[in-house]
């Protein structure tokens, strides 16, 4: 069987890791040709990305985010409004260059441009795209409770329209969060948010 990088990655934003390489028959040999090719792209330490560069802002936050949290494994979670674009939630005034995550457990090795939170109480995840990922009234509530009213909005008003959560969702979230940073600006937005099917009639 021919071994090319194409082979390797299934996901929508093609990132693999060295290991994954070598666990499948490729050399570090290999991967650098590939890279001084242009066929891959080195896009951090141990991460490699297929294809060229994305063009947008979000497009290139997640393929970094996908780059830090894949050797990780279920050891972290992508958060914040980085969860919401893997949700395909809108977001609006969030820092697009930085990769916010939280940790589930052990340690993480953190590298540049990634925040990462480590929260008492391990939030709720799910799998998307193959990274461990928060849920999205997860991600709601963090962001607006990190970047504050109108973000938390945009990002609220685009989940119950897509109906991907309701209020009562959120409520939980909130409630689960407890007396955290920031909290009564993501309760306030609870209070204010109507339902998918309020945004249908109108």
């Amino acid at each position: 069987m021919v071994l090319t990088p194409t082979s390797l990655v299934a996901n929508e934003v093609r990132v693999f890791t060295r290991a994954e390489a070598i666990a499948v028959g490729h050399s570090d040999h290999q991967l650098r040709r590939w890279v001084s090719g242009g066929s891959v792209r080195r896009v951090s330490r141990g991460a490699f990305a297929v294809g060229p560069a994305p063009e947008y802002a979000e497009g290139r936050l997640i393929e970094r985010a996908k780059a830090f949290a894949l050797p990780h494994g279920d050891r972290v979670a992508l958060s914040h409004h980085v969860a919401l674009v893997l949700h395909g939630i809108a977001t609006y005034a969030v820092p697009l260059h930085i990769v916010y995550a939280v940790r589930i457990s052990g340690g993480a090795q953190l590298g540049a441009g990634v925040h990462l939170e480590r929260p008492r109480t391990a939030p709720p995840t799910v799998l998307v795209d193959g990274v461990n990922v928060v849920r999205a009234e997860v991600a709601v509530v963090q962001v607006a409770r990190t970047f504050g009213h109108v973000a938390g909005c945009v990002a609220a008003d685009s989940a119950l329209s897509l109906q991907t959560l309701d209020r009562a969702d959120l409520r939980r979230e909130a409630e689960r969060v407890g007396a955290a940073p920031g909290i009564a600006v993501a309760r306030a937005i609870v209070d204010l948010c109507r339902d998918g099917s309020a945004h249908r009639r109108n």
